[in-house]
């Protein structure tokens, strides 16, 4: 709404948006009168028509199918969270790194809102689309007051640290860093300054222009007292909402209660109507509201009137903060038509299947307990009179029966009505024409001759009805992403901060992407002015796995894909794939197998060379035993000559025919290393006999030794 009258006052201003907004209801009639149908059938709220005369014992039966239906399809929408994708905007792995960072952040910031809610905002959303064919979010900054703490914290932490500089405990530069890292670790502590709310869809009004939405009303009630107290509002003796202050002549907040005399629901009514470039919000009390059926607009109070940048100055469409998915769309321009919900075809079969679910249960409500009739006497033998007993001969002679005993002969249990096969027939067409809704494929429901592909199939086709509500819900998201992309650039300024999965750089590239939680901020910087987001969802329904896998290897067959193609549809990396299957196949091949098993055994045997190059000589294949430290053999006596070694006598050299001649005195005997390199015993003084020698290894023993 463009404000062309600068001199307007705030009451002239109502008036003129609460006209605007009286017209825009009267176009959504139908759509409201269509909601509450679809509320009354949901919560089992409908009526079931009974004669008069069968209230009394009729027994009153509602089907759960309705919430069933909802219920089930918004589970399998919403069972898992939206996944964002957001393409990279640079080459090589900084745009990689940029693009995983945001994919990740923005859902982390998604969960934080939810939490931050206390409600799962994304379930309530996706069911006001399945049942109702509309779902509204409402997506705005708060740093104001997430961060109203923030500015005091900042000015106060600032003079501490030119205190300190002052005093010469740090410099500049460190100041600075003090600075920036005290700032943004406080920050993390306060609420995330973005707030995401669902909007019920029966108070959500739009005008719907070429270029998006031009106008949009939201009326709601709230509660009465923390509202004006909030907008600095109350009622006055009329019951309407004026200004608290001496001209608006209000009532005491004591007194405020007062006002709501012939209602027992204490609520206000909150407009808040937004045009491209600025947003009104009037309060109105039980006086403001005109009586049912006058034509008239009413009256209220205009609490809060600002200029925002939410509008779009050039093409004068709203941006934000609303966005909206509709479910099954039609061609229709009728509110009230132009999108649906899964349940808008069926809602005049629950009435009727209330209808004969009741009179079915009223029928054995009825006539479940036997009544009885008396029979002619047989052992008499008397023709049956017309005229019989009379009244009173009847009376004197009535019998009580008691259930579980032996009845008189002349009783007999009377032959109860039954309702008609068409009711069964009825009850069953009915529910035949319901469970197209939900057939029991999309349930799991498997019967013993339904094989595995056809159960796929009967699944995938069932819920192709859906694909329109999970087109219409990724549109809306992405929109809702790429917008709160946008205020964290334009209107916060600075980083912000959610807990999430942090991706990690990768360490070769087109290798696997690993993620360590922990603090993730995201700022200006980052997002350098492009918020062109995509975001996905993953219902969960009968798995399609097989399906999928069937035709893809039919478009392999007719070459109609690449083998790469084939595995990004099954959501993995050809690189890596490739080069698994390629490993794979490596080491099934019998000669690299082959060599594979001299090379680990290579290196086993150089593992036993190295820990027995680590062990003393005497423990060593083949070495000599140790000499004790008195150069007597092992196991001598001291003091004790131990004869001949027992490897027999050994003649000096030269004594055996064909043997070297002696060595001079003092010179190492032939073959043997020079004396440094021999081991001496311990405990020998330098220049001392070595002790005594055991036999060489190729020695010829004595004959018969």
């Amino acid at each position: 709404m463009v404000n062309t009258d600068a001199e307007m006052t705030d009451a002239d201003i109502a008036r003129e948006s609460l006209d605007f907004v009286q017209d825009l209801r009267k176009d959504f009639e139908k759509r409201d009168l269509l909601f509450e149908l679809i509320d009354r059938v949901i919560y089992l709220e409908q009526r079931v028509e009974i004669p008069e005369n069968f209230k009394n014992t009729a027994v009153e039966v509602r089907t759960p199918l309705p919430m069933h239906i909802a219920n089930s399809i918004t589970a399998a929408l919403s069972i898992n969270n939206p996944k964002v994708i957001f393409k990279p905007i640079e080459f090589g792995d900084p745009g990689e790194d940029n693009a995983a960072y945001r994919e990740r952040f923005f859902e982390a910031s998604w969960l934080r809102q939810q939490r931050e809610k206390r409600r799962r905002i994304y379930r309530v959303f996706m069911h006001s689309v399945v049942t109702k064919g509309l779902g509204v979010l409402k997506t705005f900054e708060r740093k104001n007051r997430a961060w109203a703490k923030y500015q005091d914290f900042s000015t106060s932490y600032a003079d501490s640290l030119d205190k300190r500089m002052r005093e010469g405990v740090i410099d500049q530069d460190a100041r600075s860093r003090l600075y920036d890292s005290g700032t943004e670790e406080y920050k993390r502590g306060l609420p995330y300054p973005i707030e995401t709310t669902d909007i019920p869809p029966e108070t959500f009004y739009y005008q719907q222009g070429e270029d998006g939405l031009t106008r949009v009303a939201e009326v709601k009630d709230v509660p009465y007292y923390d509202t004006l107290c909030h907008y600095g509002a109350a009622f006055d003796e009329r019951g309407r909402v004026c200004l608290d202050d001496v001209m608006g002549l209000p009532v005491p907040r004591q007194e405020w209660h007062r006002t709501f005399k012939h209602t027992d629901r204490k609520t206000i009514q909150m407009v808040e109507l937004w045009d491209w470039e600025y947003c009104t919000i009037i309060l109105r009390g039980p006086g403001d509201l005109p009586t049912a059926g006058s034509g008239a607009s009413g009256s209220g109070c205009t609490v809060k009137r600002w200029k925002h940048t939410y509008g779009d100055e050039t093409l004068r469409v709203l941006k934000g903060p609303y966005f909206h998915a509709s479910g099954i769309l039609t061609s229709s321009r009728q509110p009230d038509q132009a999108s649906l919900s899964v349940l808008f075809a069926y809602l005049h079969l629950f009435p009727l299947l209330n209808s004969l679910l009741t009179m079915q249960s009223q029928a054995a409500f009825s006539f479940a307990y036997p009544a009885y009739r008396r029979t002619t006497p047989a052992a008499f033998g008397l023709p049956e009179s017309p005229f019989g007993l009379d009244a009173q001969e009847l009376q004197s002679n009535r019998e009580k029966i008691t259930p579980g005993t032996i009845f008189p002969h002349d009783v007999a249990p009377m032959d109860q009505p039954r309702t008609t096969v068409d009711l069964d027939k009825a009850i069953n067409f009915v529910r035949g024409m319901i469970d197209m809704a939900l057939p029991d494929s999309v349930q799991g429901v498997v019967s013993g001759e339904t094989a595995g592909y056809a159960l796929n199939q009967a699944a995938r086709l069932a819920s192709l009805q859906w694909s329109p509500i999970i087109e219409n819900v990724q549109d809306c998201l992405s929109e809702r992403v790429g917008w709160e992309s946008h205020l964290i650039e334009t209107h916060i300024g600075e980083p912000v901060y959610v807990w999430g999965a942090v991706p990690q750089p990768r360490r070769r590239r087109g290798g696997p992407r690993n993620y360590k939680e922990g603090w993730m901020g995201i700022g200006p910087d980052d997002l350098k002015g492009i918020h062109n987001y995509e975001v996905i969802l993953e219902p969960v329904s009968v798995n399609n796995d097989q399906l999928l896998l069937r035709n893809l290897r039919e478009m392999l067959d007719m070459r109609l894909i690449s083998p790469a193609d084939a595995i990004r549809k099954m959501g993995g990396n050809p690189v890596e794939v490739e080069q698994a299957w390629l490993l794979h196949e490596l080491k099934q091949d019998p000669e690299i197998r082959k060599n594979l098993k001299q090379r680990v055994f290579q290196e086993l045997a150089t593992i036993e060379q190295e820990s027995m190059r680590k062990l003393p000589p005497a423990g060593q294949p083949g070495g000599a035993p140790p000499v004790p430290a008195s150069g007597a053999p092992a196991g001598a006596q001291p003091g004790v000559s131990q004869g001949l070694p027992t490897t027999g006598f050994v003649p000096p050299a030269g004594a055996v025919p064909g043997a070297p001649p002696p060595a001079p005195p003092g010179a190492p005997a032939p073959g043997t290393p020079p004396p440094m390199s021999l081991p001496r015993p311990p405990g020998t003084p330098p220049g001392a006999p070595g002790g005594v020698r055991g036999a060489p290894a190729r020695h010829v023993p004595i004959p018969g030794g």
